[in-house]
């Protein structure tokens, strides 16, 4: 939770109190991946902003009126919280009087908020008493996906609660373009990490001979315009259907059902014009002089028998690699860091990190051998 709250003056005809404006600057707390701190500040330095290190994760004091760009922008943190101040509850109509607030001050699109309540050691019974009158209540909006409810942190604690909004209404992963994922898929916004990590830069061409869902190829090509395509609950999302995009995905995978989920994916996320997908073994490609960056999601967790099949799987792919783009940076995602030496990258990095629930490894280098 964000530790410090920002108060802004009240307008006339405001209600008084610490919670902050939609308008206000504001006080960002930002969730990173594991290991990826240094990887979301660098983006955010990119974007104009600086961020220090809290509890948990990252801060930002974001200029007013600069949240939707930000929320467009971002696409290495998992979460994005406003500390939007202090505030006080002692019953279950306190609720409806901060949802009121939240209104007059531009946080809610809708009728009501969704609200997650945190408690205190020594408020444990109140939340629990406001938990059940919550539950009581209809969720607000239930199953409409096309405007999410304003999220709403609250931490009780004695006299006081601390007032948290997620402005986006849902997990920064779930950028709204991958509904048919494949089996252990990568997560969006670890797959851009990844891909920042490596090295990327927008305009490149970039290779996944093992693609999966399309994740690494697509997230590439939305480097290049505003990536999270689902309408967000507090502020409009900003429309990227006029962005051009110079770089280039070519992806491949021997099962066609992977490639199909690809392919749709490519067209819900807009990007379906700048890759190419098709069903092809990985030691089926020719050399390709015109391959920037090579980034995979290799097979792990209930897809592989063992640790040998795991290390062949590897194997192979750095063969691959090695072939058809020698002598190009590359990152890719094993299971263990052990299989960081089957990749075969010279100058290797290995850093680790976690895809939802499940530890992995991100190893970057260059392929073996030389440009044709």
């Amino acid at each position: 939770m964000p530790p410090t709250a920002h108060r802004g003056d009240a307008h006339p005809g405001e209600p008084t109190g610490g919670i902050a404006r939609l308008t206000d600057p504001l006080s960002v707390w930002l969730a990173v991946l594991p290991g990826m701190a240094e990887v979301t500040v660098a983006e955010l330095a990119r974007l104009g902003h600086r961020a220090t290190a809290a509890r948990g994760g990252l801060q930002v004091a974001l200029p007013a009126g600069s949240l939707p760009e930000l929320l467009g922008r971002l696409r290495t943190a998992e979460q994005l919280l406003i500390d939007c101040g202090q505030t006080a509850v002692a019953d279950v109509a306190d609720l409806d009087r901060i949802a009121g607030e939240l209104a007059v001050r531009g946080w809610l699109r809708g009728p009501a908020p969704r609200w997650v309540l945190h408690a205190t050691a020594l408020t444990t019974s109140l939340a629990a008493r406001l938990q059940r009158a919550l539950d009581a209540r209809p969720d607000p909006r239930p199953g409409d996906a096309d405007h999410p409810p304003t999220v709403v942190h609250l931490t009780v604690a004695r006299a006081a609660a601390v007032l948290a909004i997620d402005p986006a209404g849902y997990p920064l992963h779930q950028r709204g373009y991958r509904l048919a994922p494949g089996p252990a898929p990568l997560r969006e916004t670890l797959a851009a990490a990844a891909l920042q990590w490596a090295g990327h830069q927008p305009g490149m061409t970039v290779w996944d001979p093992c693609c999966g869902s399309g994740t690494f190829g697509i997230e590439a090509l939305l480097a290049e315009r505003p990536v999270n395509l689902r309408p967000w609950a507090c502020v409009p999302a900003p429309s990227p259907a006029n962005v051009p995009i110079a770089g280039l995905a070519l992806c491949g995978d021997f099962d066609a059902e992977q490639v199909g989920r690809t392919l749709a994916n490519a067209e819900r996320g807009g990007v379906a014009g700048r890759l190419c997908a098709e069903v092809r073994e990985m030691a089926a490609w020719s050399p390709d002089p015109t391959i920037d960056l090579i980034a995979s999601n290799l097979p792990w967790g209930d897809r592989l028998g063992s640790r040998a099949d795991a290390r062949r799987i590897v194997q192979r792919w750095a063969a691959a690699v090695a072939r058809t783009a020698p002598d190009r940076p590359a990152v890719v995602v094993v299971a263990e860091p052990q299989l960081a030496d089957d990749t075969g990258l010279r100058d290797r990095r290995v850093l680790a990190t976690r895809n939802g629930g499940k530890a992995v490894w991100l190893v970057a280098g260059r392929t073996v051998g030389r440009r044709p």
